[in-house]
Order: C-alpha cells, then structure tokens, then sequence
C-alpha cells in the first residue's frame, strides 16, 4: 500500500466513501503513470531479535520522499524505534531508475543504532526493463 497509494491521482477518502456505501462503480479510478519505489528501513536482527528505543535522526533532511512511519514513537520532541520495521521511504518519479534513486538516498539519508535496509531493492526490475 505504501508505494501503491501515492500512485492515486483519485481522492482515497473518496474511494473509501463509496467502498462504505457501496458505491464504487461510481468512482473513475485514476492512477499516475509515475513509478513509485519503497524501501524498509528495518532494526538490524528484524525480524528475529532486534532492539528498539532508539532515536532517529535526519527525518526532516530526506527530500523528495515519502516516509511511512511503521515501528515509532514519539517520546517529547523526538521520534525514536519502537518495532522492527520502522520507516519506508518511497520515492517518486518518471522512470523507475528515477524513483529507486529518491528512495534509496532517502533511506541512507535517515539514521538510527543498528539501522538496516536492503540496497538492491527494484534492480532486478531494472534489468527487466
């Protein structure tokens, strides 16, 4: 869902609406053409042992990304681990090279003790294209 509803160029509260009411045949979906790219930043050892409490810093330095907070909390004016998958951040952009770039740098951009994420997130799907 995380790189899947940035792609909505339609309302999600209104699609949601008519879901409730069940009125979706109503609703035109529109979908950017964009390619969307996440990536997990995860506590080490995750999903087995990990530790959390840990404070993460640079959250207002990623640019050109979205970030999905999963394992946080906020404890005062600062927002620390609190479960294995902490954050996601998507990238987004014309090309698919485009948009794993944005959230690859975001993801180094972002840092917690024992901070993990995958760096060949999407490069099998580059070699496809």
């Amino acid at each position: 869902a995380q790189v899947i509803l940035p792609l909505l160029k339609t309302d999600f509260l209104k699609i949601i609406n008519a879901c409730a009411y069940q009125k979706l045949n109503t609703v035109s979906l529109e979908i950017s053409s964009k390619y969307a790219v996440g990536i997990v930043c995860a506590s080490q050892g995750y999903p087995d042992e990990f530790s959390v409490g840990y404070k993460i810093y640079n959250l207002d330095q990623i640019k050109d990304c979205l970030v999905f907070h999963a394992g946080t909390k906020r404890e005062g004016n600062d927002i620390l681990t609190s479960g294995g998958r902490v954050l996601t951040v998507v990238g987004l952009a014309n090309t698919m090279q485009g948009a794993l770039e944005k959230a690859l740098a975001g993801a180094q951009v972002v840092d917690f003790e024992n901070k993990y994420y995958r760096k060949d997130i999407g490069s099998d799907l580059l070699m496809m294209m």
